[in-house]
């Protein structure tokens, strides 16, 4: 069971592996699709969760099969990839991911000049990069 300090420690780990990957995985060609289908992810959450409050349930429907159907994807790109297979349990774990990406991205761009990393301080420059010494 996760308690509310796991929790902030795994959010915490989350926004430092995003600080870290974002600027060290430069190819598009492989960061576009996942940028992509986060992108998928999100919009279909929002516009079915608008769709069912205002009362549009076949709409609503439509995009939450969207949001599972990229995260079968995602889950599928996982296996196919040689990675362990994900337990049903942590199926939703794109979905997760996905939706704390802006905070993090947020929180690294608007809030960070320092990061924490495994028993060292790495400043950042005004772009949020690893600054130079």
């Amino acid at each position: 069971m996760w308690s509310h300090s796991t929790a902030r420690q795994g959010l915490k780990d989350f926004v430092r592996w995003m600080t870290f990957s974002r600027t060290g995985i430069p190819q598009w060609s492989f960061k576009l699709p996942i940028i992509l289908r986060a992108v998928a992810v999100v919009a279909s959450i929002v516009a079915g969760v608008a769709l069912a409050a205002t009362g549009h349930g076949i709409a609503a429907a439509a995009f939450s099969a969207l949001a599972v159907g990229t995260t079968a994807s995602v889950n599928a790109l996982h296996n196919h990839t040689g990675c362990a297979p994900l337990r049903p349990r942590h199926w939703i774990a794109p979905v997760v991911i996905f939706l704390l990406a802006p905070y993090a991205f947020g929180r690294i761009h608007l809030t960070q000049s320092r990061v924490d990393w495994r028993g060292r301080a790495y400043e950042l420059d005004r772009s949020s990069r690893l600054a130079s010494r």
